[in-house]
């Protein structure tokens, strides 16, 4: 359990809903490329004092356009439009660490922290489909999963430096000297590494938090060895409450053997929330999705992402006769843990995973959703949580009005939000050190 600022909690909106199909049964306008409907979830995320907004991407999706293919606006220019109509949200888009130059992201990002005053983290994607290489870069060149970490850890280390390279006061707008910045205090990097090679200083000055909250998402070994190096926010897929608890203690053990504090970087599992009057009325609005799933639809989506050629495996078999995970992502891993679990079939699989995403899946009223999420905070399973309606935007109003209250009636979430801090003052973490 966090010692910070009790329970954090942040909105994730990801392309489309929690559920692939979750957008069909909307009775709000749901046109995705409107700024009206982000700054509705802005707003009312604001309003109940949620931390952030969590703005995912995936930038393979020209790749598998079917019929619920969905159009999806950059993640980096939605959070700054949506920070100029917001006081105290934080927002953390997400982009890659392995298909940009880092001086352009480290600017990027160095902007919208000052256009925010402080309010930006970055979710750093180590992207794995090598769909992501054929249609978005002129190489075509995918990565292995084993040097995915190691180009974006020298990365992280050249935009770190480029951030590091003002130094706190080196704007100072001398009208009588003419010197806008004093030279001093700007120190341009020579970054010679395995992957990336920059001379020269940044050309944005140092934000009020120095860099952006940096989120990881993390399932595999390798994503937890990268995230106990740099991580604030482990970003995490965990399903029940006694491995959520081990792969906490194994986060914060990591995080010590690096020479870092446990407590300065916190877990935040996903979980996809479906809340109703009574738990039959919410199980009955989960149930309603079902006819819109197309069963082989999503055993072909949930085949591509365990890496299996279609049709490799009888969609009645159980776990046991499955053939191992040939993909290298975590969520591969943890769908498949999930199915020897509960011994479901592909058929099964499919259909959760379509809903769920692979993330904790919440149904029930405000009351019994509150217990679990109150439950894995206080036993040590999560410092918070990064949760999304299965149907949006609908969905959002039963999270921030029904959940939240509950939560702060049993005081593990936050009053009130206190304008002027920047979202790592929010979130409880250190200031960074160099």
């Amino acid at each position: 359990m966090s010692g910070h600022n009790g329970l954090v909690l942040g909105l994730s909106f990801f392309v489309i809903s929690g559920h692939r199909e979750g957008w069909r049964l909307s009775e709000t306008d749901n046109d995705r490329e409107k700024l009206d409907y982000y700054r509705a979830l802005a707003r009312q995320s604001e309003d109940a004092h949620l931390h952030f907004m969590f703005l995912g991407d995936s930038l393979d999706g020209a790749a598998r356009i079917d019929r619920g293919w969905t159009p999806s606006l950059d993640p980096q220019v939605l959070a700054a439009a949506l920070a100029a109509e917001t006081r105290s949200l934080g927002f953390i888009p997400s982009t890659s660490s392995l298909y940009q130059d880092p001086f352009t992201l480290a600017r990027s990002l160095a902007s919208l922290d000052h256009i925010s005053e402080g309010r930006m983290g970055w979710n750093i994607l180590t992207s794995f489909y090598q769909n992501t290489a054929r249609n978005n870069y002129t190489t075509g060149r995918s990565f292995a999963y084993e040097d995915r970490y190691k180009i974006s850890q020298d990365f992280l280390d050249t935009v770190n430096e480029l951030w590091g390279a003002w130094d706190e006061g080196a704007v100072i707008r001398d009208r009588a000297s003419g010197h806008y910045v004093d030279a001093a205090k700007i120190h341009p990097i020579a970054h010679d590494g395995p992957y990336f090679s920059v001379r020269g200083a940044l050309n944005v000055s140092r934000t009020s938090q120095e860099r952006p909250v940096f989120f990881v998402p993390v399932v595999s070994d390798g994503g937890k060895e990268f995230a106990a190096r740099n991580a604030d926010v482990v970003f995490t897929r965990q399903n029940n409450l006694e491995d959520a608890k081990s792969f906490y203690h194994s986060v914060k053990e990591q995080v010590r053997s690096v020479g870092r504090r446990a407590e300065d970087v916190l877990v935040t599992p996903g979980a996809i929330i479906v809340i109703g009057e009574t738990e039959e009325a919410a199980w009955a609005d989960f149930a309603r999705l079902r006819p819109y799933i197309d069963s082989d639809e999503a055993i072909r989506d949930l085949e591509k992402t365990l890496g299996w050629e279609a049709g490799q495996v009888d969609r009645t078999a159980t776990p046991a006769s499955w053939p191992a995970v040939a993909a290298d992502s975590g969520r591969a891993r943890a769908l498949l843990e999930r199915a020897r679990r509960d011994n479901l079939s592909i058929a099964d699989l499919a259909v959760e995973a379509s809903a769920s995403r692979g993330f904790l899946l919440l149904v029930g009223t405000a009351t019994s959703v509150a217990d679990q999420l109150e439950a894995w905070y206080r036993q040590g399973g999560a410092d918070g949580f990064v949760v999304g309606p299965i149907v949006a935007p609908d969905g959002v109003r039963d999270i921030t009005e029904k959940l939240v209250p509950e939560l702060q009636r049993r005081g593990v979430f936050r009053e009130a939000a206190s304008l002027g801090q920047t979202l790592r003052q929010s979130l409880g973490l250190p200031a960074v050190t160099r």
